[in-house]
């Protein structure tokens, strides 16, 4: 029978061991499959002790998970959903995956989103900030990569594009673009559940006093990128 998610996780950012037993029981990972890939070696004991399924290499995020996926290609053949977490969120409400998935389910998403709690200006993009009165779902053609959970079938076409378009040239920065622009130019939904949050505590105020490209790009879809296409009530 066809699972229907799995966790996964870059970790090896220094956390203190009572904040990452939190931030793990919040996931509720004894109730999923999950796998990590440690991208700090000397955090490998630390960190495989919470996922089914580890291994050490160093990188970003994104290109860690397609690690992951060459090491393990059985994986996408036997899940329905993908989350892929930042190593440091924490969320504030239970059964999480589950509802995104019964959301998903419902509404036909392929990229499910939840929203970020920080309050602190210019931390998240405007479709991403938290409204926990608002029982809605905002379709938009963006969300952040730190909380995500993709459908497979969406995941699989992805990969094929970003194998031949990506690989070599979009280590990480950027990558929530990429695939959320891939989504959305095939016709794909993007949804974010806006009474439903996380917490990342290490989250930075965007500088965009920086003269630099990435600066620039950052800037530039920050305010530009993210629209809201529809509201469903739920």
């Amino acid at each position: 029978m066809m699972k229907k998610i799995f966790i996964f996780s870059s970790v090896g950012s220094p956390l203190s061991d009572e904040y990452k037993n939190s931030v793990y029981e919040s996931w509720q990972l004894d109730q999923y499959d999950s796998g990590c890939v440690i991208y700090s070696k000397e955090d490998s004991f630390d960190y495989a002790k919470y996922f089914d399924t580890n291994i050490c290499h160093s990188g970003f995020k994104f290109p860690n998970f397609f690690y992951f996926l060459d090491r393990f290609p059985d994986m996408l053949d036997n899940y329905n959903y993908f989350a892929i977490l930042d190593d440091d969120l924490f969320f504030n409400q239970t059964q999480t995956l589950e509802k995104c998935v019964f959301f998903m389910d419902r509404y036909d998403l392929d990229i499910c989103s939840i929203s970020n709690s920080n309050a602190i200006k210019k931390t998240t993009y405007s479709v991403m900030a938290a409204n926990k009165l608002r029982n809605e779902i905002w379709i938009t053609n963006f969300c952040e990569l730190g909380f995500m959970i993709i459908r497979k079938n969406l995941l699989n076409c992805f990969i094929d594009y970003y194998n031949t378009n990506l690989k070599n040239h979009c280590l990480d920065w950027g990558m929530d673009f990429a695939i959320c622009n891939f989504a959305s130019s095939h016709n794909n939904k993007i949804g974010i559940i806006k009474n439903m949050t996380f917490t990342n505590p290490r989250q930075k105020i965007r500088n965009y006093s920086k003269v630099n490209l990435n600066a620039s790009i950052d800037k530039y879809v920050y305010y530009h990128i993210p629209k809201i296409i529809n509201k469903y009530t739920i």
